[in-house]
């Protein structure tokens, strides 16, 4: 359901998580979805199992900002785990990207 938000143009911002090659689950936080680019935050924590919860509150952040295409990042499986406010801060490596 949340990949066809994302086709429609939906609020994607949040936090979800994929499958590594290891099997365990990597978190990341979509901080800003435009027409070119899903604007993603990776963090450093994987879990064993998909979180129920999850707060990047209580995260280590591993890459502050990373663009990828929006048909790279539908090609992944991503699971939401919850819609969280982005903070001004959290959008320093996306505005630096947007002045290149």
């Amino acid at each position: 359901m949340m990949r066809e938000k994302f086709l429609r143009g939906g609020k994607n911002e949040g936090v979800y998580v994929t499958p590594t090659s290891s099997g365990k689950f990597e978190v990341s936080e979509i901080l800003v979805a435009d027409k070119e680019a899903v604007h993603i935050r990776f963090h450093k924590e994987e879990f064993a199992e998909i979180p129920q919860a999850i707060s990047t509150k209580d995260l280590h952040v591993a890459l502050g900002h990373s663009p990828l295409s929006r048909q790279g990042w539908l090609k992944e499986q991503h699971t939401f785990i919850v819609r969280e406010s982005v903070a001004e801060s959290e959008l320093e490596g996306y505005r630096i990207y947007l002045e290149q």
